[in-house]
């Protein structure tokens, strides 16, 4: 969905369009109006944050033993 968000948020930057003319809901139900080059931020931040997740994983996988504690949240990226 967000990517498919992002594409319509280039369309959107492509056509010119400055105005707040997309809806993303908030973690906690709210609805934001968003700005085509607020909502490619958006995205961007929520790739970059995955690929930090994906990083934290490698790095414990690759840990002789494991740590007990993996899902402690001091592994992983907040």
């Amino acid at each position: 969905m967000l990517l498919a968000l992002k594409d319509t948020a280039r369309d959107l930057k492509d056509a010119g369009i400055t105005a707040p003319a997309l809806v993303f809901t908030d973690r906690d139900g709210t609805d934001r109006r968003m700005t085509a080059g607020q909502m490619i931020a958006l995205v961007n931040a929520g790739k970059a944050w995955v690929q930090s997740v994906h990083e934290a994983k490698r790095a414990l996988k690759a840990m002789d033993p494991i740590p007990a504690d993996f899902a402690d949240d001091r592994h992983w990226p907040s």
